[in-house]
């Protein structure tokens, strides 16, 4: 990796203005995606490298023209770890990456800026930075899911396999990670809608199942038989909900849920061991992603021309319930994907543009 350095594109090392160097367009053979996720260890993070190599390939970079980086849901050892790998930047270089919660995004779209390489973030921005407004155009574009209706209909779906009554517990993500606080908000709107259904406790367990395990554990251990249901904010964090029923004999009769629609909790929603699950579509969301950022860096797309909703949206989220988990669980067709398609319009999937603020409610 650090042989890029030897490359000819024009090299970009802290300059403040930045910017002006993601104006000029990159050659193909000087691209290098540098990809930043939570954890190699989740289904969904899994669906996104797959879009991501997919329309990579697609576009015809090689695989050395692609690295990940997992920062273990830890926004400060992305940014460190961006800040190594492009100690010598390139024009060419781009950063995909979720910054892990908002606090870090705009100290990693700034140190962007600082190297002269664009930048597409996903899930988590703060209220007051858009991509048209900060990184002096080497912010290309913001991308996220609204979770809030899908957190609420797939607590709705699990409130309807108790019967729409007793105790449960959630486990909650990384606590001012916005998308966490949109789960929750979803959780609060079901449950002002099921009065019959109680909260008895809420623990975060920073989106990991291991966290996860021992939140329900204790909670096991305190509730006991008050525990009809475990809310989990995501898939994994279910699967680690499932895990300490699983040891107690409780597993399917007490469900759980997840938050992102992966293979494993479709097949868990067939097993009658997740009650639903949203479907966070990760391979799409890697496939519109790259579009954006390699089409921006070469010149095939003029982001100063796009819309503000074209730069700051989100991506439709389904819900999976036993009813209809069938249609969720096709494999999608890798095989068809064309950069052209996706350039063509890459917000196909969009849902709108996304929301400065948390609703307080």
């Amino acid at each position: 990796m650090l042989a890029l350095a030897g490359c000819s594109a024009t090299t970009v090392n802290d300059n403040p203005s930045g910017g002006a160097a993601c104006a000029t367009p990159a050659k193909k053979e000087d691209v290098h995606i540098y990809l930043g996720i939570g954890t190699l260890d989740n289904d969904y993070f899994q669906d996104f490298i797959t879009g991501v190599n997919t329309m990579a390939a697609a576009i015809g970079l090689s695989d050395d023209q692609v690295s990940v980086y997992t920062d273990d849901y830890d926004g400060q050892k992305l940014i460190d770890t961006m800040s190594s790998v492009l100690a010598t930047a390139k024009n060419g270089d781009i950063i995909i990456a979720d910054p892990a919660s908002s606090a870090y995004t705009k100290s990693l779209v700034e140190l962007a800026q600082s190297k002269g390489v664009r930048i597409v973030t996903i899930w988590n921005r703060p209220g007051d930075i858009h991509p048209w407004d900060t990184g002096g155009g080497c912010w290309i574009a913001h991308q996220s899911f609204d979770m809030i209706q899908a957190s609420q209909e797939t607590s709705q779906a699990l409130f309807d396999a108790i019967g729409g009554e007793g105790g449960i517990v959630a486990i909650d993500g990384v606590p001012d990670n916005p998308t966490a606080q949109e789960r929750k908000l979803g959780l609060a709107r079901a449950l002002a809608a099921n009065p019959g259904v109680t909260l008895l406790d809420s623990q975060p367990a920073d989106w990991q199942a291991a966290k996860a395990q021992a939140v329900t554990e204790q909670f096991l251990g305190k509730y006991g038989d008050q525990i009809s249901a475990v809310w989990g904010g995501n898939d994994d964090m279910g699967f680690g909900a499932v895990e300490a029923l699983r040891a107690q004999g409780k597993s399917g009769k007490v469900p759980s849920n997840g938050l992102d629609g992966t293979q494993k909790a479709l097949k868990a929603i067939q097993s009658g061991e997740f009650a639903a699950s949203a479907v966070v579509p990760g391979i799409e969301e890697g496939l519109v992603t790259t579009t954006l950022a390699y089409a921006a860096t070469v010149g095939d797309l003029d982001v100063s021309k796009l819309t503000n909703e074209q730069r700051d949206f989100y991506l439709k989220v389904g819900v999976a319930t036993a009813a209809n988990v069938v249609d969720f669980l096709t494999p999608f067709d890798l095989s068809a994907v064309t950069y052209e398609a996706y350039l063509a319009n890459p917000w196909k999937l969009s849902s709108g543009q996304v929301r400065d603020e948390v609703p307080s409610e």
